[in-house]
């Protein structure tokens, strides 16, 4: 919850120009932990028996759709900011993808690679065959 309400109030002075009291930040994380835990308590919410990591593939989609998933990543160090997507079709054929981790690389701007980087070939692989994938959680 603390999280979530910081990186709102973030993000409304960088984009809004707008500054939050920190006292009615405090109060707005209450509210909603105080929220969370009344749900919780009358059942509303189930918890999950394990929370640290879950297994992730690739679904495809139905015929004549195209699927997209996306990523992004973060670098608190020089507040660079990437984000990447594959677009395939029900057969898990690549239509288009960019790579949020190759973004960092490069310079700003959007980059079209005609085949996928060397260095990325292995994931694709992995997952245009459904191997699974252990991803951590929050």
């Amino acid at each position: 919850m603390g999280i979530s309400a910081l990186w709102y109030d973030r993000n409304k002075l960088v984009f809004e120009g707008k500054i939050s009291a920190p006292g009615m930040v405090a109060i707005s994380i209450h509210k909603r932990t105080t929220e969370v835990l009344n749900c919780l308590r009358k059942n509303l919410i189930k918890e999950q028996a394990n929370r640290s990591d879950h297994l992730i593939r690739w679904i495809p989609p139905p015929e004549s759709i195209i699927k997209i998933n996306v990523d992004g990543s973060f670098y608190s160090h020089n507040n660079n900011a990437a984000c990447g997507g594959v677009f395939r079709d029900q057969e898990a054929n690549i239509v288009a993808d960019c790579l949020a981790k190759k973004g960092h690389e490069l310079p700003n701007g959007l980059h079209i690679f005609d085949a996928p980087p060397p260095d990325s070939l292995h994931f694709l692989f992995s997952d245009f065959h459904g191997c699974l994938r252990l991803r951590g959680t929050i």
